[in-house]
């Protein structure tokens, strides 16, 4: 043992915890860990009104955690294995700009559709987020046990998203294996896509699937260019699913991910292929899945013409 260290403080929940995600420690798997942290207030989609004044209250909501409050939650991917390690996540360069666009330049509903700068944020800035919300319970998780070659296609994924620059490209279309767009969820499903995972637990759950008019569309790719703000703040409703003029916008929601997992770990009767962890006050499921092979596609998928 390090001179200086005790027994107390290596066996601390605060010193475990750090251990857990740092990968300090030897891993007993290759593992691949979605955690999801909700917005400070949630966000309403029952209508395109109520969506904007709720991510407006938690755009100006208070927060402890600074800059990275999330005010339309996020999702931060852990690749592990002996040897490899890293926390990353994708998000726009400047949230302001985003809120911005909706209030100013007139983009509406066009915002859930628009390109925006994105960056790369890696373990430097990730790892201490996941550590103060496990403290306080403001995240959950869930962590795939996968094969070896499993984790190898998906470091490989990793690493070529990140070589090809696809993040600088932030929302669009949020569709990451084609290079064309990717919020921070779009961009942490994809790796269970890639890994062959995605049909593991009930993803559909965590989708968030609304078709916007057309006439509240803004931004330099629809043809309204400009909605005023007001238009948005008082519609009222979406328009059916199988309206083909309306824009359809479907993407996997960070505050949904997480409820999922708290409502899934407090039943009394857990049915599924996981059992129930905690990290600290976190609620976390882990999968073993060390059995399934990866997938024989491409990891990335043909842009289309």
């Amino acid at each position: 043992m390090p001179a200086g260290l005790s027994y107390s403080r290596l066996l601390s929940p605060a010193f475990l915890l750090l251990m857990s995600v740092s990968g300090t420690t030897p891993a007993s798997a290759q593992e691949l860990t979605i955690y999801a942290i909700p917005s400070p207030k949630g966000i309403n989609w029952q209508s395109p009104g109520k969506l904007v004044r709720s991510y407006l209250s938690n755009f100006f909501a208070a927060s402890r955690y600074g800059k990275h409050k999330h005010a339309i939650g996020h999702v931060i991917v852990e690749l592990r294995d002996s040897t490899r390690h890293v926390l990353t996540s994708v998000t726009s360069a400047s949230h302001s700009g985003m809120t911005k666009n909706v209030l100013r330049r007139g983009y509406g509903l066009g915002i859930l559709f628009s390109d925006i700068r994105g960056i790369l944020e890696e373990t430097d800035i990730n790892l201490p987020q996941v550590q103060q919300r496990s403290q306080s319970g403001e995240i959950a998780f869930i962590r795939y046990r996968v094969s070896q070659p499993v984790f190898d296609r998906l470091w490989q994924y990793y690493e070529e998203y990140k070589q090809r620059e696809y993040y600088r490209n932030y929302n669009g279309a949020n569709k990451p294996r084609e290079g064309l767009g990717a919020g921070c969820s779009a961009f942490a499903v994809s790796f269970l896509e890639v890994g062959g995972l995605l049909d593991i637990l009930p993803d559909s759950l965590w989708k968030v699937e609304v078709n916007a008019p057309a006439k509240l569309v803004g931004g330099h790719h629809s043809i309204y260019h400009y909605v005023q703000a007001v238009k948005i703040f008082l519609a009222r409703h979406w328009l059916p699913a199988a309206d083909p003029s309306g824009w359809r916008y479907s993407n996997y929601e960070p505050s949904r991910i997480y409820q999922w997992i708290r409502n899934t770990c407090t039943q009394e009767s857990i049915a599924g292929p996981f059992q129930v962890s905690r990290m600290g006050r976190a609620p976390g499921l882990l999968v073993d899945c060390r059995d399934r092979m990866p997938p024989a596609e491409s990891i990335w998928k043909t842009r289309p013409d």
